[in-house]
């Protein structure tokens, strides 16, 4: 029988199935299966609209719950998870099959259970007791794959030994994302430009309509900016949750511009479009679109952003301003009024852009799963 690899995960995302790919690949060179086991994603997730849709090899039937006002998933694995050499979860306090895995104080035997995730809890401020599990958890997990260098950082604070974790560093298909803007031709901007009204003082929001994204923020912000420049003019590309809000907003109010969710081709005509990529909630795996497209990003100091907001240099590929919708909103525009220093960071983008690729991800994958593989004790 061939040594078996298992990550599960609730469900896989469109921007996932790039690496799952090249990762099955590497690990066939080596005699490794990968077994991808994902469920349906649920309510608030299958409004993003970038489920993979039949990607997984193996089906997990999943509901959810609340307990004691917070949302856990309770998933049934099914055998191929249990009969892997190597079983991957997300490090998800929400999943209860993580506990049943790794809080009994036993050696562990095959399947020996990793967790992927990033390493603290970086978008929420988490109370006492669960600062105390997700540590309890990490310390039990056979090995670490830390989304970031921060997220291996964050581990190896919580006790988990060096060489227990791997840096993924965590991307989309740059790859893909780069031949994407690269047949975009300056007609098809010129055109959707002249078509949304825009005026050269564009930013774009690019991502999910949710809380976590802070729309009511951005939204005050856009009235703001236009205040002080009436060019201004933000373009929303996205979907989730708040879609309603949004559509109203944009309906109202003239610097406003709702072009719903985007994929693939779209995606880079909305980045080549625009000056700046306005975000001031979460920062995740956008800001590699941006060093990806040399377009700045434009947010604030808030203290929920993901791992990936390290990838950015303040000052040099990005811009932090203080988070109040005052500042952001002069901070968007400041900006947008100064096309050299955009020039300037566009390069500086392009630059810190070359490493990150799904090639290096699954090699660093790739390298953790074997040395989860080798470990004896």
């Amino acid at each position: 029988m061939p040594t078996t690899v298992c990550i599960a995960q609730e469900y896989v995302p469109e921007y996932r199935r790039p690496f799952f790919n090249e990762l099955r690949t590497r690990l066939a060179e080596d005699g490794v299966r990968l077994v991808v086991a994902a469920g349906n994603p649920n309510k608030d997730q299958a409004m993003r609209s970038d489920d993979t849709g039949g990607f997984a090899d193996v089906f997990v039937r999943q509901t959810e719950r609340s307990i004691a006002g917070r949302r856990v998933t309770v998933r049934r694995l099914p055998p191929e998870t249990r009969n892997c050499d190597l079983l991957i979860l997300e490090q998800a306090r929400r999943n209860l099959d993580v506990y049943r895995l790794l809080l009994p104080r036993k050696l562990q035997s095959p399947p020996r259970t990793a967790l992927w995730g990033h390493g603290r809890d970086f978008t929420q401020s988490p109370s006492a007791l669960e600062r105390r599990i997700s540590v309890a958890l990490l310390r039990r997990a056979w090995h670490f794959f830390g989304y970031t260098q921060v997220s291996s950082e964050a581990a190896e604070s919580a006790g988990v030994p060096p060489a227990h974790i791997t840096v993924v560093n965590n991307t989309i298909d740059t790859r893909a994302l780069r031949v994407d803007l690269a047949t975009v031709p300056n007609e098809a901007v010129a055109e959707l430009a002249d078509h949304l009204a825009l005026e050269g003082r564009t930013a774009l929001f690019m991502g999910g309509l949710d809380e976590s994204k802070r729309i009511a923020f951005l939204l005050e912000a856009a009235a703001a900016a236009h205040r002080i420049d009436a060019r201004f003019r933000l373009v929303i590309a996205g979907d989730g949750a708040l879609r309603p809000a949004v559509q109203e907003a944009a309906r109202l109010r003239p610097e406003l511009i709702y072009v719903g969710a985007v994929a693939g081709h779209r995606r880079a005509l909305m980045l080549k479009l625009a000056d700046v990529v306005a975000m001031p909630g979460r920062v995740g795996l956008i800001a590699v679109e941006c060093l990806v497209a040399g377009t700045p990003l434009i947010t604030t100091a808030w203290p929920f952003h993901a791992p990936e907001f390290s990838y950015l240099d303040p000052g040099v590929t990005a811009i932090i301003t203080p988070d109040d919708v005052q500042s952001y909103a002069s901070g968007l525009v400041d900006i947008l009024n100064l096309e050299s220093r955009r020039a300037e960071m566009k390069l500086a983008c392009l630059t810190a852009s070359r490493a990150f690729s799904v090639e290096a991800m699954a090699a660093n994958f790739r390298l953790g799963i074997h040395a989860a593989l080798s470990r004896e004790v």
